[in-house]
């Protein structure tokens, strides 16, 4: 567990939603304007101070927790250019000449990574940080190391160091200054890999800062989420499937409609007098005692006849009658 000595008290007074301007105690001095900054070496991706560069470095310290005069302060740092994806960490640098051969680096972030988790310390005690400047050590090597740098060479994490008292070396001394509110989101949560799944978490964390814009920081980006894959492949599957049962709906109504209407619609009718209607006739008229019936042949014949030729039933069976009697009646001429 990490712990400091008195008069070296945690440093609880670093603002999270605030970039700070990162420097060392060997090229800058407190009260002064830096010169200087802590800056990712993009040409090696270790880290070094140098000479102000544009656009700048600037570093944001996320605390783990709420620490107070009997526990340490525990931060994530982050910088300006490489985003909340990364975060500063111990790693070994086989080129280090000092023993353990450990300095610094922008690692992929992991809040459970003991590497990423930075105790910092104030010199001095007295309550002004930008006076007494700032001590780090990191988690996963222990209070026996301290952040250090080399001249002219990387950071590196130094055995070297004076356990006891309250001064240490010019190159421990951190120094920084504010540069601007963050106001960002991304920057208020830490990411935490889940060691049981290839998935990563977001661990929320507030900021102190007084802007409006950090006020919704302590909700993680889980909570205003969409639907799981899952449910989106579900939707798009219920959608497809209704789609087609309205087609086949539509085609059967189709068919039904169609099978209701006439075999032929454009047939013609056969003509008045046709002998498709004559054949049905029969052989002989009926007489005219003999009433048509409305059903027969001839009762249908005689409605279709012309009007200009038109006769009742009962005129043309009297005709009838009568051909058929004067034929009865001629006289046999004998021989």
């Amino acid at each position: 567990m990490l712990f400091t000595k008195s008069p070296i008290k945690p440093a609880t007074s670093i603002d999270s939603n605030v970039w700070y301007h990162v420097t060392e105690g060997r090229v800058d001095r407190a009260g002064r304007k830096f010169g200087s900054m802590l800056q990712v070496d993009k040409s090696t991706g270790g880290l070094k101070v140098f000479p102000i560069t544009k656009p700048p470095h600037y570093w944001q310290f996320q605390a783990l927790n709420s620490s107070t005069s009997a526990s340490p302060a525990l931060y994530v740092v982050r910088n300006s250019l490489d985003g909340a994806a990364k975060q500063l960490s111990a790693c070994r640098n086989e080129t280090e000449p000092a023993d353990g051969q450990t300095g610094l680096c922008m690692a992929p972030a992991n809040g459970a990574d003991d590497a990423q988790v930075w105790q910092i310390d104030q010199w001095g005690g007295s309550g002004d940080m930008a006076r007494d400047g700032l001590r780090l050590i990191n988690a996963a090597n222990g209070t026996g190391l301290w952040l250090d740098v080399h001249s002219g060479n990387p950071p590196f994490m130094n055995s070297s160091i004076e356990a006891d008292g309250d001064k240490g070396e010019p190159s421990q001394h951190w120094y920084m200054t504010s540069a601007q509110a963050v106001n960002a989101i991304e920057y208020s949560t830490i990411q935490t890999i889940d060691p049981t799944s290839a998935g990563a978490t977001a661990a929320t964390a507030s900021t102190t800062a007084d802007s409006e814009a950090t006020a919704s920081a302590t909700s993680g980006p889980d909570s205003t989420s969409g639907p799981s894959t899952g449910a989106q492949a579900g939707i798009g599957i219920g959608v497809g499937l209704a789609v087609i049962a309205l087609a086949v709906a539509a085609l059967l109504l189709w068919r039904r409609r169609k099978a209701q209407n006439p075999a032929s619609t454009s047939r013609s009718l056969s003509p008045i007098g046709s002998e498709k209607k004559f054949h049905q006739l029969p052989s002989e008229l009926p007489d005219a005692d003999t009433a048509v019936s409305p059903h027969s042949a001839a009762f249908h014949l005689l409605q279709e006849l012309p009007a200009t030729a038109a006769r009742s039933s009962s005129q043309i069976a009297h005709e009838a009658q009568t051909q058929r009697y004067e034929l009865d009646s001629t006289p046999v001429i004998p021989r």
